[in-house]
C-alpha cells in the first residue's frame, strides 16, 4: 500500500462513524481514565508504597478475572452488531435474556473455584487477611451483568450512555475509597470502594439498556449456543493474553520483587496504562463498527488503517512526554517517595504502545472472524510470564521483557496481516 493510498484513508476518516463514535468514547474513557487513575494516584499516597504494592496486585486480579467478563462483552457485542445491521431487534432481545439466564451457574462455580484458591493468593500475594480476595470475587460476580449492559449498549453504538455510566461509577469509587482508607480501613477500604462502585453501575447500567429491549423476545429463531461458544473461545484466548501481558508482570513483580519495589512497579504500570486507556476508545470503537460492516458484505480496510494511525499518535504523543519529564510525571503523581522509579517510564510506556496497537489488530481479525490469529497474543503471554519467572531481574528486567515481547508480538501480527493479504490478491 503506498503512503498516498494510507493518507488518502486517514483522511477519509475525520468526517466518519470512527471519528464520531470514537470522540464520545474518548472524551467518556478520558474522564473513566482519570478518575481511575484519580484513584490510584490518591491511593498511592494515603496507602505508601508497600500497601499499594499489596492494592495494585488485587486491581490486577480483577483484570485476570475480567477475562471471561471481557470475552462476553466482545461477543455480545458482534452479536448485537450484526443482528442490528440485519435489523433483528427482537432477536437481540431474545439474546440478551437468554444470556442473563446462563449467568447464575457460571457465577457459582467461578465463585467455588476462587474461594478454593485464596488461601494460596493470599500467601503468594503476601496479604495480611482473607478479606480482600473474597471482595475481589464478588466484585467479579457484579461486573458480568453490568458489562452485558454495556455491550448491549456499545452494539446499538450508544457509546455516550457507556461513557455516563463509567463517569458516574468511577466517582463514586473515587469519594467512597478516600471515605474508607480515612477511616483507617487501608487496604481493605481500597478493594471495598471497587465493590461498591460496581452495584451501582449494575442498576445504573441496567436502567439504561432497558429502553432498547422493549419488543417482544423472538423465541422461533432459537441461539446457536454452538457458533457462539465457536466464536467465544477465541476471544477468550485474546483477552486472557492480552490481560496476561499487562497484568502477570504485576502480579510476579509483588511475588519476586521487594514490597518497596513492587510498589515502584505499580505506580510504573499505573502511569504506562495511560498510554493504553487513551488508545481503548478506538478499538472500543472500531470493532462494532467493523463488525457491522463485515454483516453487510462491506470492506474495513480502511477503517482498519485509520484505527491504527490514530491509536500510533496517541502512543507516541504520550510516550514523548514520559521521555522528556520522568521525574516530573512521577513525582506530580505519586510524590517523592517513587521517584526512584522515573528512569523506567519511558521503557515502559513503550511497551504499552506495542500492546495497544497488538490489541487494536486482534480485535480487528476478530471483527471478521479471522479467530486464528489469538494464536499470536497467547505464545506472547506465555513467554512473558515463563520470562519474568524464571528470570527475575529486579525493575529493568521485567519491563525489559514485557517490553520485547509485545514489540515482537506487534510485528508478528503486521507480518500476519501482510500474508493475509498477498494470498487474497
Amino acid at each position: 500500500m503506498s503512503l498516498l493510498k494510507f493518507k488518502k484513508m486517514i483522511g477519509e476518516g475525520v468526517n466518519s462513524r470512527l471519528m464520531a463514535g470514537s470522540a464520545v468514547m474518548f472524551i467518556g474513557s478520558m474522564l473513566v481514565s482519570f478518575g481511575n487513575y484519580l484513584y490510584h494516584f490518591l491511593m498511592g499516597r494515603m496507602l505508601g508504597p508497600e500497601d499499594y504494592g499489596s492494592l495494585s496486585s488485587l486491581v490486577s486480579l480483577t483484570y485476570l478475572t475480567g477475562v471471561p467478563i471481557n470475552t462476553l462483552a466482545v461477543v455480545v457485542v458482534r452479536h448485537v452488531s450484526f443482528l442490528r445491521s440485519r435489523r433483528r431487534v427482537k432477536l437481540i432481545v431474545y439474546f440478551y435474556e437468554w444470556l442473563r439466564q446462563k449467568f447464575f451457574f457460571f457465577i457459582v462455580i467461578f465463585a467455588f473455584l476462587a474461594i478454593l484458591v485464596s488461601g494460596w493468593l493470599r500467601q503468594f500475594l503476601h496479604l495480611e487477611s482473607y478479606w480482600p480476595l473474597l471482595i475481589v470475587i464478588a466484585f467479579s460476580g457484579i461486573r458480568i451483568y453490568t458489562a452485558l449492559n454495556s455491550a448491549v449498549l456499545r452494539g446499538f453504538t450508544r457509546f455516550d450512555l457507556v461513557s455516563l455510566s463509567g463517569v458516574i461509577s468511577v466517582l463514586f469509587k473515587i469519594a467512597m475509597a478516600v471515605l474508607l482508607v480515612s477511616l483507617g480501613w487501608r487496604v481493605l477500604g481500597a478493594i471495598s470502594a471497587v465493590l461498591i462502585s460496581a452495584l451501582l453501575s449494575y442498576f445504573f447500567s441496567t436502567y439504561l439498556v432497558e429502553p432498547f429491549l422493549k419488543k417482544k423476545s423472538q423465541k422461533r429463531n432459537r441461539i446457536k449456543g454452538r457458533e457462539i461458544a465457536g466464536f467465544a473461545l477465541p476471544v477468550f484466548v485474546s483477552n486472557l493474553a492480552f490481560t496476561s501481558l499487562y497484568t502477570t508482570d504485576i502480579v510476579l513483580a509483588r511475588h519476586i520483587l521487594p514490597a518497596q519495589e513492587s510498589g515502584f512497579y505499580a505506580a510504573l504500570a499505573t502511569l504506562g496504562k495511560v498510554v493504553y486507556f487513551a488508545a481503548s476508545p478506538i478499538i472500543l470503537t472500531m470493532f462494532p463498527l467493523a463488525a457491522e460492516k463485515k454483516g453487510r458484505g462491506e470492506r474495513s480496510v480502511s477503517l482498519l488503517f485509520q484505527s491504527l494511525g490514530l491509536v500510533f499518535f496517541i502512543c507516541l504523543g504520550i510516550s514523548l512526554i514520559y521521555k522528556l519529564f520522568p521525574g516530573l510525571m512521577i513525582k506530580l503523581l505519586f510524590g517523592q517517595k517513587y521517584l526512584s522509579a522515573a528512569s523506567h517510564l519511558f521503557s515502559f510506556a513503550i511497551f504499552i504502545s506495542f500492546h495497544s496497537l497488538a490489541s487494536l489488530l486482534v480485535k480487528y481479525f476478530l471483527s471478521q472472524k479471522k479467530v486464528r490469529v489469538v494464536f499470536f497474543p497467547a505464545v506472547a503471554a506465555v513467554f512473558q510470564a515463563g520470562l519474568i519467572f524464571l528470570f527475575p531481574a529486579g525493575l529493568a528486567g521485567v519491563i525489559g521483557i514485557s517490553m520485547v515481547i509485545s514489540g515482537l508480538l506487534f510485528l508478528s501480527l503486521l507480518l500476519y496481516y501482510w500474508l493475509g493479504t498477498v494470498r487474497t490478491r
